[in-house]
């Protein structure tokens, strides 16, 4: 009979007697099962963490979570808790008498003792030079007086700094523009009295699928810059404060020693923008390299102001213009095909959908942005476009769709309800919460093909009982992954054995276990799988859905993944 000696209890047993183990030679461990069982059960109880110590230092009967870890102790734990350790480390390190340490927490009272604020573990502060402890202060105050270097002058520079910089306000509208344009004032040629400017889409070269430009977000520019903004942080503000600003500005960032704000002064006294815009109508389709709007000065002591709204302009109309003519790509894309294989365009408008709220820069520009957007579609999630829309161009939602959404879940809650109750789910949000009209449920949380094959048919009854409203319908959304792989399936995630590496069946199956069982320990380590594994594998051309049945042991609550045999 086949065997070998076990390295443990050195008797000669069967090779039946040894785990599986294909680094060895003979594919059999060097241990029998029953030492190998000896050996676990030793290991378990040796590492059984204990729950509560006895501190050697304060004599208190504290939880482990109360101790640092040590591995050369019997408990894993050391000897006396963190706060008798930390206060001898503190203690050691600042020369304190023992004691000491306790006294000042009693005059901390658990709280920093500049900001105020109660945080669970306070910092030790002291002098860098004489090393002489001062208090005890939270973390963030404690950096702050060590960038500080203690010197009482760069504190108060940095009180000043703060209380001049709450008087400061970014809204200088003589400020608006590329710096070097503020320059540009002096260089024209002398005697020069107008300027006449235009702003023209020159090129499609990192867009090539556009076309043509949507012109939009001219009128929201005018009213929400050239007249709102002007009248309220220029014209409204005091002229000395608004010259002051200005040369402080010139003369720390362009080096002017003296600027002159002459200019900034006759514009103010004057009370009006002296520029005269024509512009294209909005929602005009327009060919690249022709111009959408010019600008002129209309007095010629302002030659100055054409080109400086040049910036302004580009950083403003640049995102709902370049927005729509993407948003009318698509539209085109959607009419297409909607055509194509339903004979209609019905609904288009809403599939199209905005979410791109939470990735633009801030809610002026998911406004613009959401506006262009709504030119092809009204689905969208960005409300501040529809009140952009109602603001600037008289837009009213009690007269006319302008924009629409539906009620919708996110993946926080369908996890709310737990995987075992997802059918409930679905069907609380079709019958109970929503019975009629629209509503849009994200289904990939779990298992998508679970929710399309089992979960939705078996609520056939309820979704057909949904009634009440012009539109009854029940959306089961995907939210994340290539919607063309939703759709159709891809194998590309599939592992795949050729005919080269299997030449049959037989050493297909072989292959195909050896890397279910890598899969399978690779992704709990610690049998968090606990049964069976099935899996999906391609061979041949051919999909192969297999079950890998492993032998589990359990020991102190938990499966361990042994060799299976």
């Amino acid at each position: 009979m086949a065997g070998k000696k076990c390295n443990d209890c050195c008797e000669f047993l069967s090779l039946n007697e040894f785990h599986n183990n294909k680094r060895n030679n003979d594919g059999k461990s060097n241990k029998c099962r029953n030492c190998t069982r000896i050996r676990e059960r030793r290991h378990v109880e040796k590492s059984k963490p204990v729950s509560e110590k006895l501190c050697k230092g304060c004599n208190r009967i504290l939880s482990s979570a109360m101790y640092h870890k040590n591995a050369g102790k019997r408990s894993g734990l050391c000897e006396k808790c963190k706060d008798c350790r930390n206060t001898e480390i503190v203690e050691k390190r600042y020369n304190l008498k023992k004691g000491k340490l306790a006294i000042l927490k009693h005059r901390a009272n658990n709280a920093c003792e500049i900001c105020k604020e109660s945080v669970e573990l306070l910092a030790v502060d002291h002098c860098h030079t004489t090393n002489k402890v001062r208090g005890l202060l939270c973390s963030n105050c404690n950096n702050g007086l060590g960038r500080f270097k203690d010197n009482t002058e760069y504190l108060n520079n940095a009180i000043n700094y703060l209380q001049e910089s709450k008087k400061m306000k970014f809204n200088h509208a003589m400020l608006l523009a590329d710096m070097y344009k503020i320059s540009h004032r002096v260089q024209y040629p002398e005697g020069t009295e107008y300027v006449y400017s235009n702003w023209t889409p020159r090129s499609n070269k990192h867009l090539p699928m556009i076309k043509e430009v949507v012109c939009v977000g001219i009128q929201g520019f005018v009213k929400e810059y050239l007249i709102d903004y002007f009248d309220e942080h220029f014209f409204g503000r005091n002229k000395e404060e608004i010259a002051s600003e200005y040369r402080r500005f010139l003369k720390h960032t362009l080096f002017i020693e003296e600027p002159d704000s002459s200019h900034i002064e006759e514009l103010h006294d004057l009370g009006y923008l002296p520029i005269e815009i024509k512009a294209l109508d909005e929602g005009t389709l327009v060919p690249f390299r022709v111009p959408m709007i010019t600008i002129e000065n209309t007095n010629p002591k302002f030659i100055w102001l054409t080109n400086y709204f040049e910036t302004l302009i580009s950083s403003y109309l640049w995102k709902p213009m370049t927005t729509a003519s993407i948003a009318k790509v698509y539209r085109e894309m959607l009419d297409k095909y909607a055509l194509e294989t339903t004979g209609s365009t019905e609904g288009v408008e809403f599939q199209g959908h905005d979410f791109s709220m939470r990735g633009q820069s801030g809610l002026h520009d998911a406004a613009r942005s959401g506006f262009g957007h709504l030119l092809f579609f009204q689905g969208t999630d960005t409300i501040p476009a529809i009140q952009y829309a109602e603001f600037h161009y008289n837009a009213n939602i009690e007269t006319e769709l302008v924009g629409c959404s539906v009620p919708a879940t996110e993946h926080s809650i369908q996890c709310s309800y737990g995987k075992e109750n997802e059918r409930e789910t679905y069907r609380r949000l079709i019958q109970d919460l929503y019975p009629s009209g629209i509503v849009s449920i994200v289904s990939d949380t779990w298992d998508l093909w679970e929710v399309l094959t089992d979960i939705v048919p078996s609520l056939k009854e309820e979704i057909l009982a949904r009634k009440g409203a012009p539109i009854n319908k029940v959306v089961v959304r995907t939210d994340s992954g290539d919607p063309a792989d939703i759709l159709c399936g891809t194998l590309s995630s599939i592992k795949t054995f050729t005919k080269e590496k299997c030449p049959d069946k037989k050493t297909f199956l072989e292959y195909a276990q050896d890397y279910m069982e890598c899969k399978l320990k690779s992704e709990t380590p610690h049998g968090e799988h606990g049964g069976d594994l099935t899996c999906d594998v391609v061979y041949d051309g051919k999909i192969y859905n297999l079950t890998y049945s492993p032998d589990w042991n359990r020991y102190d609550k938990q499966y361990y993944l042994i060799d299976n045999y």
